[in-house]
Order: C-alpha cells, then sequence, then structure tokens
C-alpha cells in the first residue's frame, strides 16, 4: 500500500511538473513583458488607491473608498506591500514607506489583534522587504531562474 501511494505522489509530482514546464514554455518573452506590465498596473491601481483613500488606516473599503483599521491600526497594507515595491524596483515608493514605518509605527498600543494576521502581513511583510532590499541582485537572480525549476 505504501509503494503504491508513493507512485502515485511521484506521479502526480511528474504531472505538475510538466505542466509547469509546458505552461512556461507556451509564453513568449512579448507576452511575458505584457504579462508583467499588467500586474505592475493592477499593483499600482490597488497600492495608490490605498494611500490616497486610506493611508495610514490598515486597509482600503473599495466600495466606499474608505480606510478601515481592521487589525490593530498598523497601515498592514502599506508594511504588506514593502516587498512588492522592492521587486517592482520601486526605490522612491519603498524609501519613503520605509522611512514612515520607522517614524509612526509603534506595538506598544492596548489594541486586541489578530496574531495570525499580524504575523503574515506585518512580521511576513517586514521581513521579506529586508530579505529582497537588503540583497536584491540576488534574490532577482533566485526568481528569473526558478521560472526553469
Amino acid at each position: 500500500m505504501k509503494a503504491l501511494n508513493f507512485v502515485l505522489q511521484f506521479l502526480l509530482f511528474l504531472l505538475l511538473f510538466s505542466l509547469q514546464k509546458a505552461l512556461a514554455n507556451g509564453v513568449t518573452p512579448v507576452e511575458a513583458r505584457q504579462l508583467r506590465d499588467e500586474v505592475r498596473e493592477m499593483f499600482y491601481h490597488a497600492f495608490d488607491g490605498y494611500m490616497e483613500h486610506a493611508f495610514p488606516l490598515d486597509e482600503l473599503r473599495p466600495l466606499s473608498c474608505g480606510g478601515e483599521d481592521t487589525l490593530g491600526g498598523y497601515a498592514l497594507t502599506l508594511i504588506d506591500s514593502l516587498d512588492t515595491l522592492a521587486l517592482l524596483g520601486d526605490r522612491e515608493r519603498f524609501t519613503s514607506s520605509v522611512e514612515w514605518i520607522g517614524k509612526n509605527l509603534r506595538f506598544d498600543i492596548n489594541k486586541t489583534v489578530s496574531i495570525f494576521e499580524t504575523s503574515i502581513r506585518v512580521l511576513g511583510g517586514l521581513l521579506s522587504a529586508h530579505l529582497i532590499a537588503s540583497d536584491y541582485a540576488t534574490v532577482i537572480s533566485i526568481l528569473s531562474t526558478s521560472i526553469y525549476l
């Protein structure tokens, strides 16, 4: 039974690996650039909307275009966006965001917070942004070669 389970898992792995390779090979460099530009445009649409209508609150309410402190009042969307700003190479917005966080982010506030959301969005956002910003060349190299793995 264990052998059959192992064989099925191995076959599933091979199937997923071959599909990933086929999908990666099915996108031309021109299409990849177009998709990249679309993703960049969508990110900035969301980020600029948050900065204009909701910052420094946690989140943007999309229908009312108002801000909301849902998870502690830590400007969560800003923190959560740091790694994307770093990956996009947007040094100006990344730097101004980090400066704002350094001056204004405080954890000595008596509030009830979601441990899960705080862990993934605050801790995860700060750690990933630090990793990407501190070793940008290595991260970009890893990301560009991981397509072929």
